[in-house]
Parts: C-alpha cells; sequence; structure tokens
C-alpha cells in the first residue's frame, strides 16, 4: 500500500486560558563587540568576537584552539532553578572544516551529587550554511556550577556562533505552543521511523509549511516532543491545517498523542482520522485532558503504533 504524503502547513497549538507573562529572554548577539559572558572551555581554547563569524549584524563568536569534543565557548548560569526555558542558538562551522555535530549542553552539580552533564539541542553543522539549534532546559534540584557550553563531535571543529537566545518560559504547561515554519526549519519537530520532514513553500498561512515524505506505515509521521509543556489533568486545545501532498489521490490524516508510564508506551486519538482530498487544506481540532505525556504527532490513522526513536540526554 502506498503510504500518504502529507503537508503539514500550520501550527499545532496547545492553549490554557491565561498564559502568565514572560520574563525577559537573555540575547547574546555580539553587537557590542564582546562575548557578553561567553568564554572559552578547555586548556587553548580560543572566543573571539569577529564580523566574520555574524550571522546577523556585525558580530558573532568564532570559536578555535579546540583539541577535545568536549572544548568550546561557556557560559557561567544563566539558568533559575525551577523556570523552564526554550534555547536557540545559530551555528555555522569555519570554512574548510569538515562536517559535525554541534550541541548545546548543560553542566551541573547538584548539591550532595555528582557532576552531570544535559543534551539542550544538537544538529548536524557544515561551513555551507547556518544552521539553527533548538530545545528545551529545566532543573529543580540545587545545583553548582551551572554552565551551558557548546561542544563538537569533532575534537578540533573551529565553529561561530551568534542570536543566541534563552527564553524563560515561567509555567512551561501554560505557554502556548505554536509552530508557523516561517524560519525555515522544522521548529523541533522530528520524524517518526522512515518519515522525512523538509520546510517548502506551500503554506496555508505565511510562506512556509512543512512537508512530510517517505512514510512507510500509518503510525508514521512528525511528532514534537511535548514533555513539560502538557500538565498532568489539564485541558488543551490543539489545531493544525494539513493537506495532501501532489502525488496523493486522496488519505485520511489525524492527531494523536503517545505517552510512556514507566516505560511502556501508550497511544491516545485527539482527532480521528478524517479525510483530507488531495490538494485542499483540512483543520484537525479538538480539545483533550493531558496525561503524563512525551510526545505529540500528526500523522495518520494509527492500528497498530511503534515506538518513537529515544533521545540522547547525555554528554561529557
Amino acid at each position: 500500500m502506498r503510504a500518504l504524503r502529507a503537508l503539514v502547513v500550520a501550527a499545532l497549538l496547545c492553549l490554557v486560558p491565561v498564559p502568565p507573562a514572560h520574563a525577559a529572554d537573555l540575547t547574546y548577539d555580539f553587537e557590542d563587540g564582546t562575548a557578553q559572558g561567553w568564554g572559552p572551555r578547555g586548556d587553548g581554547v580560543t572566543v573571539t568576537v569577529t564580523q566574520d563569524a555574524a550571522r546577523t549584524g556585525s558580530g558573532g563568536l568564532a570559536v578555535s584552539g579546540r583539541t577535545d569534543t568536549w572544548h568550546g565557548a561557556s557560559i557561567a548560569g544563566p539558568f533559575v532553578r525551577g523556570v523552564g526555558y526554550t534555547v536557540t542558538a545559530y551555528a555555522r562551522l569555519a570554512a574548510g572544516q569538515p562536517a559535525s555535530t554541534l550541541a548545546m549542553t548543560v553542566q551541573r552539580t547538584p548539591t550532595g551529587g555528582e557532576t552531570t552533564y544535559e543534551r539542550v539541542a544538537a544538529a548536524t553543522v557544515t561551513d555551507g550554511a547556518w544552521v539553527r539549534l533548538s530545545g528545551s532546559y529545566l532543573f529543580t534540584a540545587e545545583s553548582t556550577d551551572v554552565q551551558l557550553y557548546v561542544e563538537s563531535s569533532d575534537a578540533t571543529s573551529q565553529y561561530y556562533l551568534d542570536d543566541l537566545v534563552l527564553s524563560p518560559l515561567g509555567d512551561p504547561t501554560r505557554e502556548p505552543v505554536t509552530s508557523d515554519f516561517e524560519d525555515g526549519t522544522a521548529q523541533d519537530w522530528s520524524p517518526r521511523a522512515s518519515a522525512v520532514l523538509e520546510t517548502g513553500t506551500t503554506a496555508h498561512g505565511g510562506t512556509r509549511g512543512l512537508a512530510v515524505a517517505g512514510r512507510s506505515a500509518s503510525w508514521d509521521g512528525p511528532a514534537l516532543n511535548v514533555l513539560g509543556r502538557m500538565g498532568k489533568g489539564d485541558k488543551y486545545a490543539l489545531s493544525a491545517w494539513v493537506r495532501l501532498g501532489p502525488d496523493t489521490a486522496s488519505g485520511r490524516l489525524g492527531l494523536s498523542i503517545e505517552r510512556r508510564t514507566g516505560g511502556t508506551p501508550s497511544y491516545e486519538r485527539v482527532v480521528a482520522p478524517k479525510d483530507v482530498p488531495a490538494g485542499s487544506g483540512s483543520s484537525s481540532r479538538a480539545r483533550t485532558r493531558s496525561p503524563t505525556t512525551s510526545t505529540s504527532s500528526a500523522s495518520t490513522s494509527s492500528p497498530t503504533p511503534a515506538p518513537s526513536p529515544s533521545t540522547s540526554t547525555t554528554s561529557r
């Protein structure tokens, strides 16, 4: 059976009646010519503000002299215990450097415990274009020596950083989650199984949407990790605008929630699959009461879902 090809062309929204006011974002754009608190991590590492490393404006952070994977640029303690953050950054390798994986990681030492290393976001980066790194972070235990740093799978990679933003969420379970894909990225959506995600110019609103291809099963499609973003027992309104790709005559699309308890997955249909004619848009909307959740996905009907891939959270 030929798998459906779908276009998710607008936002998935998790809404609550009264979202709290945001605290101020922490922004590092290096436009004042200083490193704005960032410094070298590891012996021999050099951190320099230069126009060559700028994504926007006239300044960016150039990192060189690395000799180990955990070397890089770091900043001390920008997080407040108990407050969730969305963390984004743009990265590019210096000219001539081979592709590698750059990761934003938090090091901290819980009181009375051992130092931990927690992955915030990671992406494959090249010297040809800027890549967005984005993830969320929250810690609740009293901790010392809290550091945010950027490391690389290649011990000697020289890389550039610019436009880093740490956005405090307040109560993350009462903040809207919106994906419009207008920045040209998948905005933290990831593929389930063999699905391939790509942003394109087919859109319900704005100029861009998310194209989904390469699906091999009914449960295969895009997924968004909402762990910590949906509170147990709270109600949420979810909606997404979807349409079929140009080579698919007809199909059924819906929204589902995957959650895990003690490592055992379960699946809840939020919006029952509905017929979507070729070339037309359809809005899927529902209200759901949230259990403890791990991922939310827009996919076709799912009689026998398979588990999503796990995400690594450890790093040196």
